[in-house]
């Protein structure tokens, strides 16, 4: 799996536009807020047995890991995932409920993430699901830089908190973005495409064992009927209500087929 190099000549005589381009963007772009709503918290399985032991869910990331683009979690992927999940009759033959908690914030580079998960407190957990990549493409993080980073994510995942599942979520399409013009959406989706390959290769690179499995999830849109004009919130930056309900529905497909 070969990362291709970011700099041609042409994009090299771009460079001026680009840059101009990125300070407008940061100039003009909507500022959304993060959505009201509980961050942690527990939901019992639809017919579930109480004497099945809980499924345990952190979600970690950036502005869309914590659901900026909608109004309450209810309508981000938080939201979405664990009804996802609750409602599902095949889980609730294992686990009686799920324990949820959501550790993401706007802004969140990988490194910003990584040191998170230092400080947070320790417990055990059955998946983590994570959301990052776009601040590290904008920051041009260099891609040894970023697979350190994944790699040390993932050492510390398994350690501190014996995660049995790591399930990373492939890079948004940014060169879909309606808030970044063109040429900038062009060279930015091929940004995100050079760090979302190396994150493929990390994932593939990682050892699994029967207790402890790193997995990564294309988030297909394509599939799910939606475009340019239904992937994204008002701001043309962060994803729409439809966007989460398709990555969350994406998600807990895969867990169910993952975890049975």
């Amino acid at each position: 799996m070969s990362i291709q190099p970011l700099w041609t000549w042409q994009h090299l005589l771009l460079s001026p536009l680009y840059l101009y381009q990125a300070k407008q963007v940061k100039k003009n772009t909507l500022r959304l807020d993060e959505p009201i709503g509980e961050r942690y918290g527990t939901t019992a399985f639809v017919d579930a047995n109480p004497q099945q032991p809980p499924l345990k869910v952190l979600i970690i990331g950036d502005s869309a890991g914590v659901g900026v683009g909608v109004e309450h979690q209810d309508q981000a992927f938080l939201g979405q995932f664990v009804t996802g999940l609750s409602q599902d009759k095949a889980l609730a033959q294992y686990y009686s409920h799920i324990d949820w908690q959501l550790e993401a914030t706007t802004g969140y580079t990988s490194f910003d993430i990584l040191r998170q998960l230092y400080v947070m407190e320790a417990y055990a957990v059955d998946i983590v699901v994570i959301s990052m990549g776009v601040n590290d493409t904008v920051m041009n993080l260099a891609v040894t830089q970023w697979q350190d980073n994944l790699q040390a994510m993932i050492a510390i995942l398994k350690r501190k908190f014996c995660a049995k599942h790591i399930l990373f979520v492939s890079i948004p399409p940014l060169q879909l973005m309606p808030a970044l013009p063109s040429p900038l959406n062009s060279f930015m989706g091929r940004m995100a495409q050079r760090l979302d390959t190396a994150l493929q290769q990390v994932v593939k690179d990682t050892p699994s064992t029967s207790n402890q499995q790193v997995h990564y999830l294309v988030a297909n849109f394509e599939a799910g009927g939606l475009d340019k004009t239904t992937l994204f919130a008002k701001d043309g930056f962060h994803p729409s209500a439809l966007t989460y309900q398709h990555w969350a529905k994406n998600v807990v497909n895969f867990v169910k087929h993952t975890l049975l």
